[in-house]
This record gives C-alpha cells, sequence and structure tokens, in this order.
C-alpha cells in the first residue's frame, strides 16, 4: 500500500510530527489548552481527522510559535522586563519579525500565515474602550506590521490611521516613523524591545477619569474585552517558563504601574489580541467542544531500565541465534537474483540456437528482486497486569527479537514499552531506530493500558524512517483504557502501508483490533514462539498473516 499524503496532512498527530521535524522543535498533543512554554509547543487532544480550516489552524499556530522559539531571546525578554502596554507592542514587532524569519527559511509557511492573517483581521471587532491612547497605538501598529504582508488589512489599517492622527498629529508622525525603521532593520530581540519602547514613549497621556455608567455596564458585560483577554491569554501567560520569573510581581519595571494608571488602566485590559492568542484560544475552544473524538499522544520521556539478568540473556540469545539464521535464509531467497530469457536484455550466446527455430528469446535478462528495507517497531506493554512470569517472558523474548532483527540487513528494529510509571501515557525507548543495542531491557510492570497514545507515538516515530516498508508489532496482554483512539491509529497505519501485528496474552481484546492480524497466547510458555512466527509471517508474507 502507497502512502496517501492527505493521510499524513489531514490527521492530526502526524501533521505535529512532521512540522515538529520540519522545524526541529518539540510539538506535544494532549493537554488542556494550545500553548508554548518557549522550547515546546503544546497542542489540545483535536479531532483525528480534521478540516481544512482547522489543520490550518494547527499549521498556523505550530509555524507560529516555532518562529518564537527559533527566533525569540527569551532571556532578552525576560531581563527587559516589560509593562502590559509595552509588551504588547513588542508582541505586535516581534510575531512579525520572527514569521518573517521562519518563512526565509519555509516559504510554504508564508501563505498558510497570510491566510490566518487575513481571517483574523475580518474577525478582529473594535471593542468599547479602545479610543484610549494605548489600544489606538497598539491597534495601529498591529495593523500596520500585518500590511506589510497582507494588503488586504490595509482597509482596517486606513480607519487606525485616522483615529490615531486624531488623536495626535505629531505623536502620529513618530509612530509612522519608528515602524518605518522596523520594516527596514529590526535584526533580534533586543531591537524589538528597543523599537516598542520607543513607540511606548509616543502615547499620549490621557487624563485619570471618574468611572462612567457607561464604563461600569462595559467591565460588567461578559462579552467585553477584558473577558475576551482573559479567555485568550497573552504571551507572558504562554510563555510563562520562558519569559517569566515565579515572581510574576517583579517583572515590571519601575515605571511600568505609573505608566498603566497614566494611560488608563481599562485600556490594558482592552489591549488588541495577537495573532499567536487568537489561533489559541480557537484550538482551546475547538478541542472542548469535541471532547469525545480527541485523542492524545505519548510522550517518550528517559526511564531507568536495568540490564537483564545472565540467565535471562542467555535464553535469549540462543533463541535470536535461530531465530537470525531463520530469517536470513528465507529472506535471502526473497531477494535472490532469477536470470531468465527474454527478447530483451544480454545476448545468451548458448541459446543461439533457438534462432534456427524462430524462437526470439535470445537474450538473458536478470530480475533482481529488491533487496529487505525494512523498518520494525515493537511496542511492549508493562502494565501492572504483566507483573509476574509474564513481563519476564515478555522482555527476554522482546530482547532475542530485538537481536535477531539487529543482525539482519536492511532492518531497522526499535522497541519502545509503555507506560513510563503509573497515571502516564507516556512511554520510554528500549531501543531506537538506527540506535547500538543493549541489553537494557529489565523492564518492569505497573500502570494502565494506554495503548493508544502509545500506538500514535509509534505511528510518528514509524512515519519518520526512511525504509520503504514499516511494521508494527503490539505485545498487551489486557484492555486498553479506550478502544476508539487504538482503532483510529491503527486504521491511519493500515492506509499509510504500515502493518500492524499482535499478541495478546490471555485476553481476546487484541482480537477487536487486528482480527486477522494476531495471536492469542493462553499459556505464558507460549509467548516467545508466537512472536517469532507473527514477525516471520509480517516478513515473508505482509499481507498474509
Amino acid at each position: 500500500m502507497t502512502r496517501n499524503k492527505d493521510d499524513v496532512l489531514h490527521c492530526l498527530p502526524l501533521l505535529a510530527s512532521v512540522l515538529a521535524r520540519r522545524y526541529g522543535v518539540a510539538v506535544l498533543v494532549g493537554g488542556n489548552r494550545a500553548c508554548t512554554d518557549g522550547k515546546t509547543i503544546h497542542l489540545p487532544p483535536l479531532p483525528i481527522d480534521c478540516d481544512d480550516e482547522w489543520l490550518a489552524l494547527v499549521r498556523g499556530f505550530v509555524d507560529h510559535e516555532s518562529a518564537h522559539i527559533r527566533h525569540t531571546d527569551f532571556s532578552a525578554l525576560r531581563n527587559a522586563r516589560l509593562d502590559t502596554i509595552t509588551e504588547n507592542l513588542f508582541n505586535a514587532l516581534e510575531d512579525w519579525r520572527v514569521e518573517k524569519c521562519l518563512s526565509a527559511i519555509f516559504p510554504g509557511c508564508r501563505r498558510n500565515l497570510d491566510w490566518l492573517i487575513r481571517r483574523f483581521f475580518t474577525e478582529l471587532p473594535t471593542q468599547a474602550g479602545e479610543n484610549s491612547p494605548a489600544c489606538v497605538v497598539s491597534r495601529h501598529v498591529l495593523l500596520t506590521v500585518r500590511s506589510w504582508d497582507v494588503p488586504e488589512v490595509a482597509t482596517a489599517l486606513q480607519a487606525s490611521r485616522m483615529a490615531l492622527t486624531a488623536l495626535a498629529r505629531e505623536s502620529a508622525q513618530q509612530i509612522e516613523g519608528i515602524l518605518e525603521r522596523v520594516r527596514t532593520h529590526c535584526p533580534n530581540t533586543t531591537a524589538t524591545i528597543d523599537y516598542a519602547r520607543q513607540l511606548a514613549a509616543c502615547i499620549p497621556r490621557e487624563p485619570t477619569a471618574m468611572p462612567t455608567a457607561e464604563s461600569s455596564n462595559r467591565k460588567n458585560d461578559p462579552s467585553s474585552s477584558a473577558s475576551n483577554r482573559e479567555a485568550m491569554p497573552s504571551r507572558n501567560a504562554e510563555h510563562a517558563d520562558a519569559a517569566t520569573d515565579n515572581d510574576s510581581s517583579t517583572m515590571t519595571s519601575s515605571g511600568s504601574a505609573q505608566d498603566t494608571k497614566a494611560n488608563g488602566a481599562d485600556s490594558v485590559a482592552n489591549l488588541p489580541p495577537q495573532l499567536g492568542e487568537w489561533m489559541a484560544h480557537r484550538l482551546s475552544a475547538i478541542s472542548r467542544s469535541h471532547p469525545s473524538q480527541e485523542t492524545a499522544v505519548s510522550v517518550c520521556r528517559i526511564f531507568p531500565v536495568a540490564e537483564l539478568w545472565a540467565t535471562e540473556k542467555n535464553k535469549a540469545l540462543q533463541n535470536s541465534g535461530a531465530l537470525r539464521i531463520r530469517l536470513n535464509g528465507l529472506l535471502q531467497a526473497q531477494a535472490a537474483r532469477r536470470c531468465r530469457l527474454g527478447r530483451r536484455g544480454r545476448l545468451h550466446s548458448g541459446s543461439l540456437y533457438r534462432s534456427a527455430t524462430g524462437n526470439p528469446r535470445l537474450f538473458l535478462s536478470e530480475d533482481m528482486r529488491p533487496a529487505l528495507n525494512t523498518a520494525v517497531h515493537i511496542l511492549l506493554d508493562c502494565s501492572g497486569s504483566m507483573s509476574g512470569e509474564a513481563i519476564l517472558l515478555a522482555r527476554q523474548a522482546c530482547f532475542a527479537v530485538a537481536v535477531a532483527l539487529d543482525g539482519i540487513k536492511g532492518v531497522n528494529p526499535a522497541v519502545t514499552a509503555f507506560p513510563a510509571g503509573r497515571g502516564t501515557n507516556d512511554v520510554f525507548s528500549l531501543l531506537r531506530h538506527g540506535e547500538r543495542l543493549t541489553d537494557r531491557f529489565a523492564v518492569h510492570a505497573a500502570g494502565d493500558t494506554p495503548l493508544g497514545p502509545a500506538l500514535w507515538w509509534v505511528l510518528q516515530t514509524l512515519h519518520a524512517q526512511p525504509e520503504t516498508r514499516k511494521i508494527l508489532l503490539v505485545l498487551t496482554d489486557g484492555i486498553p483504557n479506550a478502544f476508539r483512539p487504538c482503532e483510529a491509529a491503527i486504521d491511519r497505519a493500515t492506509r499509510l502501508g504500515v502493518e500492524v501485528y499482535g499478541i495478546g496474552i490471555r485476553q481476546e481484546a487484541i482480537r477487536r483490533l487486528l482480527p486477522d492480524r494476531h495471536r492469542v497466547i493462553h499459556q505464558l510458555a507460549e509467548l516467545t514462539p508466537a512472536m517469532f512466527h507473527l514477525l516471520q509471517k509480517a516478513f515473508l508474507q505482509g499481507d498474509k498473516p
């Protein structure tokens, strides 16, 4: 089965994996909301099959936040101690700068971001209270930088320019001059911070006014901008680990409180949101509206695993040797060179006599079957129900198979176990693709059976491998925490050409997931030979288990 590109690009877990590899950042699927901590991009569990608009949001959010991770100096931002208004101005400038940097390396992301910018500014209403000096300037800065890439923003920009000029003509001229310098020369985050401070200094001061009935009603209105900004966290919240300290009260400059007061506390609540905030808000809302369809992907973490006992290792090596010999013989037969006579090829002098009888098959051609080029990934269930002899035999069998496969040219093996401790969906690696094999396979049993997230993680990993053929072997004894994510992952794997096989231990649950590609073991002594047999059938028969 050939891989369908759409099956990858229209599947959120796989798309996240593709984008993470492209940009060299970590993208995790799972959690409560879309956010970034300055190191890792977090996506909420969204529907596996997303429509084009949702996928555009995912791609745009990952593009945008990857640009920040790659090109924003978060230490410089942390040390700058910007007040809220200046930070909003900084975000507008920095968003444009880092997106420009990323687009220079990956031009494709520019088209997606421009589409989202058009969508964002059609949904960005003018909120009550945005006639304050800080809001007028912030909105004008935001529209100006976005108009540089998306001309359709020009209409809204014209209105904001008129509002700015009406507010203070002299300040408007200063702001336009600063923005022109930003456009021509803004090389790094430090420069962006300096420009943001210059812009903040241009904001006219407004007198402190007593609250009016209108402003009081606005503050009590749940649809007001203040409420929306609570639902739409600022970049300061998104990058909590990278751009803030534990004591948030120390993050403002000495004059920030005065600046906020001078420009009106209400203006801070009504500052225009940025593109990243808008996308994060939309993605989080989608996740909350489809709780029954969501999926999560395991995180691979470092987990201490000891070496196998000497007796275990020796027994496994004995079994692996026999398996390797058998597999090598059969696989070599598959790739054997066959010669045949035909109408084309190299003239075979021994067959020239055929010409006298009118037989045109005088030429020798070689039929070379393709060499083995296969990635095999074994997923081992280490849940609590595997305690005792089951886990001992399972880890021994996995090591034996890994050793056997490691010695076969053209086979790239890997072994992953799950869960990595109680109460987690995490996985941990016993052998990575392309990694040198060790005997650290002494895993222990504990926790539930989060098979779905583990399958999605392995599928992401297999998809990234260069081999033309990919095989996934699942070894589990119990019922997974949820069937639907497992079924969705296996279905997606099949559509991508990944062959999935399973061994069930004492339980028939594997039959539901892999009705035609499984074996159920009721006696522990049958585990190792059954695993060997199923793997052989996977290698040699493909779709004929």
